[in-house]
């Protein structure tokens, strides 16, 4: 992140946040120092540590942090999470940002969709948009925002029923400021692997969806209705896919010129992890070898050199 302040007046830093199930920690990118801990990155430190979710918006001027089904905002040139906003919720930790300084979020107690931005917590009015977004009987699997250039946000949700059905919900990336969310969504057929996935990534470029069955890696064309299917890789027995992210560098923008574009995979095994990363050829995966490994178990995967970096949205 750059320009981070830990004062108003004090100079800019790049730094990386870090965080665990217990805790968050910013960190000079320069020298790995930690400037910044649980401890001290609040004005009232919450009860609870239970961090479920950091979120960066695409104005690189707030960062929202989910702990324990509240959200928490940051303002870059204050070095210090606000308090949460009073209302009656408890989101769940999948979460998206848009192109404005807001996120999308899901609120587990009225099982809708709601935006959320300038420490302001705004349900929609079903009324006003092409989407039903409140009470929908639904809990929340995963959700990933994608800019330039398709501007959307991807969602499924699965009913709570036993054999409840599972949504795909494709919203339009640009619903700052108005009450209106515009999108569309159909039901994943449970024939298909899709809702039985473990780990979902998307694609800013195509409409595809990359997702992780047991050891094997899958595209979904969600462009066609129904959806089509196709393995892609298998991967080593025992190795448990842990993160699965469409990394470009840099950001996607009108007039930019990307350097790096990879999937990354990362697995798990017996206390060690992989990461694999794999180019896109019309959307099939290609590997890029070798993999990088080492011990633990990677969660989140982030692209860094002197002139910025990559983020999930």
């Amino acid at each position: 992140m750059p320009k981070y302040k830990l004062t108003p007046n004090s100079d800019d830093l790049h730094v990386l946040f870090v965080a665990s199930r217990s805790d968050v920690a910013v960190v000079r990118i320069d020298n790995g120092e930690i400037v910044k801990e649980f401890t001290n990155l609040f004005f009232v430190q919450p009860t609870n540590r239970n961090v479920q979710n950091l979120l960066l918006d695409i104005s690189e001027n707030n960062i929202y942090l989910i702990n324990d089904g509240a959200i928490y905002t940051l303002i870059k040139s204050g070095g210090t999470f606000v308090d949460p906003p009073s209302w009656n919720y408890r989101l769940a930790s999948p979460a998206a940002a848009s192109f404005s300084p807001l996120v999308l979020v899901f609120d587990e107690l009225s099982r809708s969709l709601v935006r959320f931005g300038n420490n302001a917590y705004s349900p929609y009015n079903d009324a006003s948009t092409t989407l039903k977004t409140n009470n929908l009987n639904a809990d929340i699997r995963w959700m990933e925002g994608y800019n330039y250039p398709r501007w959307r946000i991807l969602t499924l949700l699965k009913g709570t029923e036993p054999d409840g059905e599972t949504f795909l919900v494709e919203m339009a990336n640009d619903y700052g400021g108005s009450n209106t969310l515009t999108g569309s969504s159909r039901v994943i057929s449970r024939t298909f692997l899709l809702p039985h996935a473990d780990k979902w990534a998307g694609n800013f470029t195509y409409e595809i969806i990359y997702f992780a069955h047991g050891n094997k890696l899958y595209r979904a064309n969600i462009n066609t209705d129904p959806i089509s299917e196709s393995l892609q890789i298998t991967l080593p027995e025992g190795e448990v896919v842990t993160c699965m992210q469409h990394m470009v560098k840099p950001i996607p923008q009108s007039g930019s010129t990307v350097t790096k574009d990879y999937l990354a995979v990362a697995t798990h095994s017996a206390g060690h992890y992989k990461v694999y990363l794999f180019t896109m050829e019309v959307g099939n995966l290609v590997p890029v070898s070798p993999a990088f490994e080492g011990e633990g178990r990677v969660t989140c995967i982030n692209y860094v050199q002197p002139d910025g970096g990559i983020r999930v949205f």
